[in-house]
């Protein structure tokens, strides 16, 4: 009998995976964003103990798009396109224990 083959980036995918985590901070779907924002600040469902968090973020518009401040209770995202009418945004905030 063969031992099994390892796949070694798979494995290092699950570690990473393992290891991060959603926060308290939690997550917001279908965000509305002001029309014409190039900012938005997003508030926490709840306050996270530091600022050393993740943020992922995806919007209903084609648009680079950058978390420019933390705090423990909100961030705030900036845009690289202005958001048009009835934008939206997700986001889930993270931690990672690396």
């Amino acid at each position: 009998m063969t031992a099994p083959m390892v796949n070694t980036r798979e494995q290092e995918q699950v570690r990473r995976l393992r290891i991060r985590y959603a926060t308290s901070g939690g997550c917001g779907v279908q965000i509305p964003v002001t029309v014409t924002a190039v900012t938005a600040v997003i508030p926490l469902v709840r306050e996270e103990q530091d600022t050393n968090y993740g943020v992922h973020i995806t919007t209903s518009w084609l648009t680079t798009r950058a978390v420019t401040v933390r705090t423990t209770t909100s961030f705030t995202c900036t845009f690289g396109t202005a958001a048009p009418a009835s934008a939206l945004l997700d986001f889930i905030i993270f931690r990672s224990e690396d």
